[in-house]
């Protein structure tokens, strides 16, 4: 079983986050930031559960499209930066 389904599995019988991280040793962090994705996507976690281990790594590790967008928004305005730090006497 996949570690993604196991975390998914105790938190199910209500196990809590410190219990699942002393199981699983996977970090504290990082098991928020699936209950955190899972949450804001409105996720179930019976339905994820019977999904394939590749596409729940998918679901849960692909990033929202407003990160998405402020990463495109910073590619964009980083020409002007690296211009704007090459000015003598920026600090």
């Amino acid at each position: 079983m996949s570690q993604l389904k196991q975390i998914l599995r105790l938190f199910l019988q209500g196990i809590p986050i410190k219990g699942i991280v002393r199981e699983t040793g996977i970090s504290r962090n990082t098991i928020k930031g699936y209950f955190r994705t899972i949450k804001s996507r409105e996720l179930n976690l019976e339905d994820l559960l019977e999904l394939e281990d590749v596409r729940i790594e998918y679901i849960l590790r692909a990033p929202l499209n407003t990160e998405r967008e402020r990463h495109q928004d910073f590619m964009l305005r980083l020409d002007k930066l690296y211009q704007e730090l090459r000015h003598p006497h920026l600090t």
